[in-house]
This record gives structure tokens, sequence and C-alpha cells, in this order.
């Protein structure tokens, strides 16, 4: 099917995305992937998630600064953040949060859960990862041939945001940073259970933390949500997440609640603490 006649079974992406898509295909970027992530992605999720959140402040102010980007490589760069914009928008949606305003000083957005301020900084992560599709073999092999590989691919991310914290750190706020990715394999249980193990090793190694939360966002779900304890015994990380792959689960599909269930950080293998 071409894009065009693609197009015009999403009325909301033709609306607010259209032009920007026909513009980039009469000249495409040099490294283009919005295009891509639409022709190739999920447009279903995308309509249903502008049909959720386009009433927003903070949804408005997101296609008001792409609508003069004449070049397309910055065009193409701004979609994507745009569109990972949008999945943090729908996310705090379902978590209650509100008053979600776009700024441009400290983070990219603030909000507001009852009373609690909230300072949040979004990265998508898009570039390809080295991991394998679908981990083979023994678990303690599976875990030692892709924990580097999966700690690095989320390590510069949480890195850079972590000192963009540190030189505009927002008093009273909680600083929550959020990783948005659109990784098939990280949707696979032992790969995305790793992936939860090394963002806490990476909250770990940090000497100095200038957030409260990570909260990392695959496509489908409400992801995971960490956060940092300190105590009489040190320094622990604690994970709730809530990956919606039970169909029969009565919660799933459900776009108004978040069912979290704590990961047991310290398990091999996919498990959660009771």
């Amino acid at each position: 099917m071409s894009i065009e006649r693609k197009l015009q079974s999403y009325p909301l992406i033709q609306q607010y995305l259209g032009e920007h898509i026909r513009r980039l295909q009469a000249r495409p970027p040099n490294t283009g992937r919005f295009v891509h992530l639409f022709s190739r992605g999920d447009p279903d999720r995308l309509e249903k998630r502008l049909q959720r959140t386009r009433k927003t402040i903070a949804f408005q102010t997101i296609f008001q600064e792409t609508g003069n980007i004449k070049d397309p490589d910055e065009l193409d760069r701004r979609l994507v953040d745009a569109w990972a914009e949008i999945r943090v928008i729908d996310q705090l949606m379902r978590e209650r949060f509100i008053d979600i305003c776009k700024v441009k000083v400290a983070a990219d957005f603030v909000a507001r859960y009852m009373s609690q301020l909230y300072a949040i900084q979004v990265t998508r992560i898009s570039r390809e990862p080295h991991f394998p599709d679908l981990p083979t073999g023994g678990l303690p092999q599976i875990y030692d041939e892709v924990k580097g590989l999966i700690s690095s691919y989320f390590w510069d991310s949480i890195e850079r945001k972590n000192l963009k914290f540190k030189d505009t750190s927002p008093l009273e706020y909680v600083r929550r940073i959020v990783l948005v990715t659109s990784i098939d394999r990280l949707q696979d249980p032992l790969n995305r259970h790793t992936a939860c193990r090394q963002i806490k090793d990476a909250i770990l190694a940090f000497e100095r933390r200038h957030f409260e939360e990570i909260q990392w966002l695959p496509d489908l779900g409400n992801g995971a949500l960490f956060w940092v304890e300190t105590g009489d015994e040190g320094v622990k990380v604690r994970c709730m997440a809530d990956w919606r792959d039970d169909v029969a689960d009565s919660y799933w599909g459900d776009h108004e609640n978040c069912y979290w269930q704590e990961v047991d950080l310290d398990s091999n293998i996919p498990a959660h603490i009771d």
C-alpha cells in the first residue's frame, strides 16, 4: 500500500502529520526514520495515542514546534522526537498526571501527580541494537552474552539526561528520565528482564544521580518504572513493571489503568516479587 493511501486510513495522522510525511517523501533526509516508523511501524497505535492526547496543552506545543522546519534532516529528527513525546504524554495521562506542559528549560515536560510536581526528560533510543533477536542456549550463557550489549544500549542516553538535570536541576520537582524504545527484540521477556537489570546497574553506577526516577517505555504496555531507595543497608533500586503480555488478563488493553508488579531484579530469569 502506498504512503498516500495509508494516510487516508488514519484521519488524525493525516491531520497532524500528513503534510510532514509528504514533505519528507518529496525531499528525503539523509538518514530518515520517521516515514519508516509510519510505514513499517504501528500506525494504529499512533492514531489511538493521538486521539487520547490531542486535547492537552503539551500536544499542541509539540506540533507548533514542527510547523516551520524546512531542513528535511531536522524535520525528520524533530518528528521522531515528537513520536516519543506523544508516547510519554499518553503514559502520563494513564498514570493520572495532570497539568502536563511542554517546556524548554530544565526538562521536556513538567506535570503534576496529586500535589507533587515532576520535571521529565525524554529520550528516544532509535539506534539499532547489537544483541540478538531471540536469545538461545542456557540461561547463564544467554545473560553473559547480552548483558553488556543491552547495558551499552541504554547507558549513553541515561548519562546524557543525568548531566542535563545536573546543569538545570529544578527545585521541589521529582526528576524523571523517560527512555522510549521501539525495538521488537526488547519485547522478548528475557531480553526485557536483562534490560531492567542493566538499567538498575546503570543507576547504581552513577557517583552522583541528578534524578529520582527512570521510566522505560517500550511500544507495548506501561513499561517499567525505577526509583532509588536509601536506607540503613545502603542504596537499593526497585522496579515496577506493567508489560501487558497476557491477553487473558482483565487489565490487558485497558488504557485507563496501570497494573504494576514489582520485578525481581536479583533473578536471572523473568520473575516478580509477590
